[in-house]
């Protein structure tokens, strides 16, 4: 029973402390605005049809990209049922580099509710992320430390009233292409580890198309994970995907014992010269 409960605690802290806000090392390395730009063209809208599919049923969502004439502010609508429920506007600097978030969403019986994320830089990269409320007052704020590459190597997260919630850390090991993620309480006490590889394009396990795209890659849930997935890509006569056919592969050794349909992406692009 005690195990029991320190695992729900555990879960529970990770909950409100790693994904809270996406504001845990991992979220914060990706690349938002390449994630929201097709890779050629001039591009005025983005409209994608997702379809997942489950032992449950099947899900289909929808969403609607728009970027401005500099590429500088980028919206995305989501829908259900043809009715806007979320929206969030990214902007970005010079760099490339996210500078705010809003994100606007209707909540069943009580309206539209509005937050606010701002990114503060230096030559290291990013250095500070803060969230506010539709009111304007600061919910929670991550302070980022950098290394000589700019990659994060720690993330300190305070509430509105400067205390601290917890800590990550991360520790590269860049010759083995390696790094450990670690989650620590407020107190210094460590949470959860685990390892990660910076540059997925070398892992062995990945396979990758002439457009340089990956078509096969590991779902690496632990050390004895036997499920992959497989890519089927289409794409449009400027080199954009327009359809990822993504199967779910089970592996019993080197023989595929099992592969089912797990997500079909559709995007449709509109250029503003075509």
């Amino acid at each position: 029973m005690t195990k029991f409960i320190i695992g729900v605690l555990m879960t529970i802290f990770l909950m409100n402390f790693s994904t809270i806000n996406g504001q845990s090392i991992r979220s914060l390395k990706s690349d938002i605005h390449s994630s929201y730009v097709p890779k050629y063209g001039s591009i005025e809208k983005v409209i994608n049809t997702n379809t997942f599919y489950s032992k449950s049923g099947v899900e289909k969502k929808k969403d609607v990209y728009e970027y401005s004439t500099k590429m500088d502010t980028i919206t995305e609508k989501r829908y259900e049922s043809s009715e806007i429920t979320a929206e969030l506007t990214f902007i970005f600097n010079q760099n490339k580099q996210l500078t705010s978030r809003s994100f606007k969403r209707k909540i069943p019986y009580s309206g539209w509710k509005y937050d606010l994320a701002t990114y503060k830089y230096d030559s290291t990269g990013l250095i500070e992320r803060t969230e506010f409320d539709s009111n304007g007052n600061k919910v929670i704020n991550a302070v980022i430390k950098n290394d000589s590459l700019s990659n994060i190597i720690e993330l300190r997260l305070f509430d509105k009233d400067n205390e601290l919630i917890g800590y990550e850390t991360a520790t590269y090991d860049y010759p083995s292409n390696k790094w450990v993620y670690r989650v620590f309480d407020k107190t210094g006490n460590l949470v959860t580890t685990n390892n990660y590889e910076i540059d997925l394009s070398i892992n062995t396990d990945r396979k990758y198309n002439e457009q340089g795209d990956c078509i096969y890659y590991p779902r690496n849930w632990g050390e004895n994970d036997d499920v992959y997935f497989e890519l089927q890509i289409k794409y449009d006569k400027r080199g954009n995907w327009v359809q990822k056919k993504i199967y779910e592969v089970k592996l019993n050794g080197n023989r595929v014992v099992d592969r089912s349909i797990n997500r079909i992406f559709k995007r449709k692009i509109v250029y503003k010269n075509n």
